[in-house]
């Protein structure tokens, strides 16, 4: 018996390698032969830091849809996609000893010749180390190249977005004209500012027929170790005429009063030089000159303005943009994508050149202060390099960085205006006459003003530049229609720093993060393409342009480029260290300077834009056969439900009402047997309605999700009792909403 279980290892043993030498007679005499059982393996498709791939076995990559709705993968955890089972160890150790592909290579395609001749191995193809794609052994079993999705034979058109008129029949319809925001009936304000002291405006208070007895100042800091409180009000001493104040407050919030009862309030901010600021930024201006050595020091404004699309830019904000272009001779970004859904993946893009993924490595902004990621903004290169620091965010909760999120601890803001803005936001006297006032000056105007202190103070900017940044949602995010009410005020803005001669050494980044996220409208075709192209405006001195030809021509070109903010970021290093250099842009890198010219070819796979928003793909508007409507809404009703799972207990099981549409897509990476189409679904309690990209495979008929359903309706008031920002769409919480008796 022994003797026979020796002979049938030999056995083995002899088989095995005459195995082994028919295997490298056919890698020899024929290498294509295993590349085409290469290609015959299930492959899958993955999305790595938004790049589309085929690369593969299925078996080999567990892959799971990320906050963004991209597909990540991970090399490491070795589980089968389909069935999450473990891949068997010794498996992956045979498979580890074929011959590894180098990092940065995928293989190409090669044609063969009608005669079946020896094909010829094309030369492989560069990938940026950055892309971080993670290629597996079993794709080297063959050097014959095999056919990769990667954007770069994604098309070799241009990026063409589709056509949007922004004044449309369909669109009208949803268009209102808004009256400028009036606040004539707000709170007066009769103390002003003069120097260090505060003055009663007794000419004002006769002419609007109001008594006052005393008046009160307190000044406004924030509270220590909190970024939406301030510290408790600590009132002067009563006065009536003239008070001087013990030292120049830069936020004071002041009251009158006529009999017990307020009459008058005034919030104000003061833009003053600091003498330990000053010193701090010329040490660092010094050693950024002596260390980058610039050609040019100007300063850096950014006007965000919350949910306006470029069409809506032009149907509501037609005086801004007819002035900005024609008197300040602005560069329109006619293409800008998008790259997330809402306001923080987008101007973290801007502010941080990151994904939310890249952001939130090590970080969790729920739980910890900016503060732990302040390295990543580009302000504080700038403030490194001896600028002062500005800072405006025009909601106490609302803001990018403060709506279920912790804000910053110790701000590396020179100057910022939270304190006063935290205490009006929901000071019902101030509010008086309108949600969108201060008293009887317009929100906007206020915070406008503060730009205009910051400018004129430094305005020698060639020694004491600044940089700014500030985001206005107030007016804007629920109704994007409320940019008809801010146009008059938007035009007053750039009209006083034309006229203040700010713009002469000072650039200007007027931009948006969206179009409309909310409403009717966005349920339509055309709602879908505007949401996705964001108003985005430069204005450069005139000098400027004047000196730097080459640099501009380069701009102007990139004005009908494909653009993201990941290409605004690079742009302000570039202003930053400037250099007045031509440079030519690399086609894989995900963010270019728009000083570079960025290759007409290129696609959002490189960009950085998932397939769910790219608009390069929103070609078509035909509406899907019947019969994947109700297929394609339950497998997207699936995805709304595992996403609030794991908080059954405080949020309803969400049912599907009704199918709103379902159209078809155009797909840019060109996939063959695929079909992409857009389903949007209505869901009650709580009426959330939501949009999702889905997949159907014409072989096998199989219907998938791809990307993260958007929700199209508001969700504040409904989603508090959820902390986390990407299950808030998907949560409508018990407590909040009671559902009506049966």
């Amino acid at each position: 018996m022994a003797c026979f279980q020796l002979r049938a290892r030999l056995s083995k043993k002899i088989l095995l390698r005459m195995v082994a030498v028919v295997t490298v007679t056919i890698l020899i005499f024929n290498r294509s032969y295993l590349a085409d059982v290469v290609l015959k393996l299930p492959v899958t498709e993955l999305h790595w830091n938004n790049i589309a791939l085929q690369t593969v076995p299925k078996s080999v990559v567990d892959g799971t849809l990320d906050s963004q709705g991209v597909l990540r993968t991970s090399l490491s955890n070795k589980k089968d996609i389909h069935n999450s089972t473990e891949v068997p160890k010794s498996r992956l150790q045979k498979e580890s000893k074929t011959a590894p592909l180098k990092t940065g290579e995928v293989l190409k395609t090669q044609n063969k010749n009608k005669n079946n001749a020896k094909t010829k191995t094309s030369e492989p193809k560069k990938i940026s180390a950055s892309d971080k794609i993670g290629i597996s052994s079993r794709t080297t079993l063959s050097r014959k190249p095999v056919k990769t999705l990667h954007p770069a034979k994604q098309s070799e058109e241009t990026c063409a977005f589709p056509k949007m008129d922004p004044l449309n029949p369909t669109v009208k319809k949803f268009w209102v004209k808004i009256p400028t925001v009036n606040c004539t009936d707000g709170m007066p304000s009769l103390v002003y500012r003069d120097g260090e002291y505060l003055n009663f405006n007794y000419t004002r208070a006769r002419r609007l027929n109001v008594s006052v007895d005393t008046c009160q100042y307190t000044p406004l800091f924030m509270r220590k170790g909190s970024d939406h409180f301030t510290e408790l009000p600590q009132w002067s001493r009563p006065f009536k005429d003239r008070i001087k104040l013990p030292e120049i407050f830069e936020n004071l919030w002041i009251q009158c009063k006529y009999k017990k009862k307020l009459v008058s309030q005034t919030f104000s901010t003061l833009v003053k030089m600091r003498n330990s600021t000053e010193a701090k930024c010329s040490a660092r201006y010094k050693e950024h000159l002596r260390k980058n050595s610039p050609k040019e020091t100007m300063s850096v404004l950014l006007i965000g303005i919350d949910g306006i699309s470029r069409g809506n830019s032009m149907r509501s904000m037609p005086k801004t943009r007819e002035f900005i272009i024609n008197q300040l001779d602005a560069m329109e970004l006619y293409k800008v994508n998008k790259i997330g859904d809402n306001t923080l993946p987008n101007v973290a893009a801007l502010l941080t050149g990151n994904t939310m993924n890249e952001l939130r490595e090590n970080f969790t902004y729920a739980e910890e202060y900016f503060d732990k990621v302040d390295h990543k903004f580009i302000w504080k290169a700038y403030s490194d390099a001896g600028y002062r620091i500005g800072f405006i965010a025009d909601r106490q909760s609302v803001s990018a960085f403060h709506y279920q999120k912790k804000g910053w601890n110790n701000h590396v803001f020179d100057y910022h205006h939270r304190p006063a803005v935290v205490t009006w936001d929901h000071n019902r006297a101030a509010r008086r006459s309108s949600q969108f006032c201060v008293g009887q000056v317009p929100e906007v105007d206020h915070l406008f003003d503060f730009w205009f202190q910051l400018a004129t103070v430094f305005n020698s900017s060639k020694t004491q530049p600044y940089f700014g940044y500030s985001f206005f949602c107030h007016l804007t995010h629920d109704e994007p229609n409320l940019a008809t009410a801010g146009d008059e005020l938007y035009l007053n803005f750039f009209k006083e720093l034309k006229r203040r001669n700010v713009l002469h050494n000072t650039i200007i980044f007027f931009f948006s993060d969206h179009g409309a996220r909310f409403g009717p409208f966005r349920f339509t075709y055309h709602g879908l393409l505007e949401t996705r192209n964001p108003m985005a405006f430069f204005i450069f001195p005139k000098w400027f342009k004047n000196k730097y030809p080459k640099v501009m021509e380069n701009f102007r070109i990139n004005q009908n480029r494909l653009v993201t903010y990941f290409d605004v970021h690079e742009t302000l290093h570039d202003i930053l260290n400037f250099k007045g250099e031509i440079k030519k842009a690399k086609f894989t890198d995900k963010g270019i300077s728009l000083f570079k010219e960025i290759p007409a070819t290129r696609q959002c796979g490189y960009a950085g834009v998932s397939m769910n928003y790219c608009l390069c793909s929103q070609k078509a508007n035909i509406e899907a056969p019947k019969s994947l409507w109700i297929p394609m809404s339950e497998k997207m009703m699936t995805v709304v439900l595992r996403m609030s799972a794991k908080y059954r207990e405080k949020c309803y099981v969400l049912s599907m009402v009704s199918i709103k549409t379902v159209v078809a897509l155009k797909d840019t990476y060109d996939r063959k047997g695929r079909e992409f189409y857009r389903a949007i679904i209505e869901t009650k309690p709580g009426g959330a309605v939501y949009e999702g990209l889905m997949e159907y495979r014409i072989e096998d008929k199989r219907i998938r999700s791809v990307a993260m359903p958007t929700r199209l309706n508001l969700y504040r008031g409904q989603a508090e009792c959820v902390e986390e920002e990407e299950i808030r769409p998907f949560c409508v919480c018990r407590d909040r909403f009671t559902l009506p008796p049966t």
